[in-house]
């Protein structure tokens, strides 16, 4: 299954088809964040509670000196709680997802759910290239 089509009934179902099946979940957000306390200004606000740990994403470029440039971005492992069942539940249209905090600057990039450490289900978002989508790997049996 893969949709680029935002219908909130079937994206419903999604995630709580994902959420009976998923191991891990994973966010990848931009720009670097240094603790899930950014999200609090945010109209993310939920996902503060839902942050169990966090890596930088790093750049693999240098600047002309040879020193790393600071972390493009944060992965985010986050809790399959009611905090974040309730931030996906949330989701009423692609813009709500996929569109910058104006506050915070925060952008949500891709989500990641996993089951037996292998990915079997995605949401993505390229906001400014209007390519969003989300769906199951075709080999994932999800009865």
């Amino acid at each position: 299954m893969y949709q680029t089509k935002f219908q909130k009934k079937q994206f419903d179902q999604f995630i709580k088809d994902v959420f009976r099946f998923a191991d891990e979940i994973i966010m990848l957000v931009e720009p670097y964040i240094e603790s899930p306390s950014a999200f609090h200004e945010s109209k993310w606000r939920e996902l503060e509670e839902c942050v169990c740990r966090m890596e930088p994403i790093e750049r693999k470029e240098k600047n002309l000196s040879g020193k790393k440039y600071p972390p493009k971005g944060t992965k985010l492992y986050l809790n399959k709680n009611y905090y974040l069942l309730q931030f996906f539940q949330s989701i009423g249209k692609w813009e709500d997802f996929a569109e910058e905090d104006p506050t915070t600057g925060i952008r949500l990039d891709c989500v990641e759910f996993y089951k037996d450490k292998k990915i079997f289900a995605w949401i993505t978002s390229h906001y400014n290239a209007y390519y969003n989508n989300y769906g199951w790997n075709e080999n994932f049996d999800v009865e």
